[in-house]
C-alpha cells in the first residue's frame, strides 16, 4: 500500500471543513416552532402603499391557552412608543419565554441585530422596546421565538419595512 501525503491546499481545505463542523454541531439549533404551535402575523401599513413603513405583530397560538406570546415591530414612533422597535411578550405561565428578533437589512442567511426578550420574567410580562434609528423604508426580518435556556423555538421568518 502507498502511503500518499497530503498538498498544502488539501491540508489547508481539510483544516477549514474540520473547523467548521465544530462551529456547526456548537451553535445552537434554532427548530421550527413546537407542534400544536401556530403562527399568526399581522400587519398595518403606515405608508401610502407596502414599499414604505409597516408594521408587523407576530403571535404565537396554540389549541390549549390559544395566545401564548408575541412580538411587535413598530415602525415609526407613535404615541409615546419608539419607531424601529420591537418588544416581546408572554402571556402563558408555562416556561417557556418569548423572544422576538430583528434582521436590519437581511441578507441570505438570517442575522440577529436586535433582541427583545422576556426570558427570566414571570408571565405575564412584555419586555421594554428595543429601539435603534434603522433607515426609511429599510427591509427588516423578524420572527418571534419560544425560548427555554438554551432551547429556541423559532417562527418562520416574517418582513416588514422601517
Amino acid at each position: 500500500m502507498v502511503k500518499r501525503t497530503l498538498s498544502p491546499m488539501r491540508a489547508l481545505l481539510a483544516a477549514c471543513v474540520a473547523a467548521l463542523m465544530v462551529l456547526v454541531v456548537q451553535s445552537p439549533a434554532h427548530a421550527a416552532l413546537p407542534d400544536g404551535h401556530h403562527l399568526y402575523v399581522q400587519f398595518e401599513l403606515r405608508g401610502a402603499d407596502w414599499s414604505e413603513s409597516y408594521d408587523a405583530y407576530l403571535t404565537i397560538t396554540n389549541a390549549v391557552t390559544n395566545d401564548v406570546g408575541w412580538g411587535d415591530f413598530n415602525s415609526d414612533p407613535l404615541g409615546g412608543i419608539p419607531g424601529d422597535a420591537i418588544r416581546a411578550c408572554d402571556r402563558h405561565a408555562d416556561g417557556w419565554g418569548v423572544e422576538m428578533q430583528m434582521d436590519i437589512n437581511p441578507g441570505a442567511s438570517f442575522q440577529v441585530d436586535r433582541i427583545a426578550t422576556t426570558q427570566g420574567h414571570n408571565s405575564p410580562y412584555c419586555s421594554g422596546w428595543q429601539s435603534g434609528n434603522i433607515a426609511e423604508n429599510a427591509l427588516v426580518a423578524l420572527r418571534v421565538c419560544m425560548v427555554k435556556g438554551t432551547s429556541k423555538y423559532c417562527s418562520a421568518i416574517q418582513r416588514a419595512r422601517a
